[in-house]
């Protein structure tokens, strides 16, 4: 039997679950919930909770990051994020997740792309350069890669990404960073030449 135990390390209270076998990874939030990635499936185990909870995916779980009291779970052909126990699932070519804040992930994929995804909209572009190096570092607004090589050393790019939650600053800056056109009124958008 194997057991995960919880320390209140003020009370030294503790709290025991069993653990499912061969743990790969663990994410906590604020709150002390624990996100457990094992064999490809994640479980949740909240506080006061003498269970743990299965977090529902159709597919083999890769990677888990968490901020706050949100999850994402990654699979090679999506991402898929929790709150509240409300899953949306975007797909897309995930290989990583390299970072996650309320707002954002920030997601490797399997050609070196550099992925920035919106965890409210679900939608996601690229980064205008591919990385090098599998190492990407990603702290609040800002996202870091190696991106090349010259003759003074390797290349390091620094990006600063605000992304507005107001809807018409939303749109005003996504006409920046991409071609997308709205269609009409709403969450529609199309790419000229597609």
């Amino acid at each position: 039997d194997h057991d995960l135990v919880r320390v209140d390390t003020r009370t030294n209270a503790r709290e025991h679950v069993p653990a499912p076998l061969n743990v790969d990874m663990l994410q906590i939030s604020d709150s002390g919930r624990v996100w457990i990635l094992a064999e490809h499936r994640v479980w949740q185990w909240n506080r006061n909770s003498t269970v743990l909870e299965r977090v529902p995916s159709t597919e083999a779980i890769t990677d888990i990051a968490a901020d706050d009291e949100q999850l994402v779970m990654s699979t090679p052909r999506s991402i898929t994020t929790v709150r509240d126990h409300e899953l949306a699932t975007t797909p897309v070519q995930s290989g990583t997740t390299v970072g996650i804040n309320r707002h954002a992930a920030v997601v490797r994929d399997d050609r070196g792309n550099i992925l920035m995804l919106d965890l409210r909209s679900g939608t996601s572009f690229a980064l205008p350069i591919r990385t090098t190096q599998p190492s990407i570092a990603m702290h609040d607004n800002k996202i870091a890669a190696i991106t090349g090589v010259d003759d003074q050393g390797q290349v390091l790019s620094v990006w600063s990404i605000d992304v507005p939650e107001q809807p018409l600053a939303l749109e005003a800056w996504l006409t920046t960073i991409t071609n997308a056109r709205p269609v009409g009124v709403g969450e529609v958008y199309t790419w000229p030449g597609l």
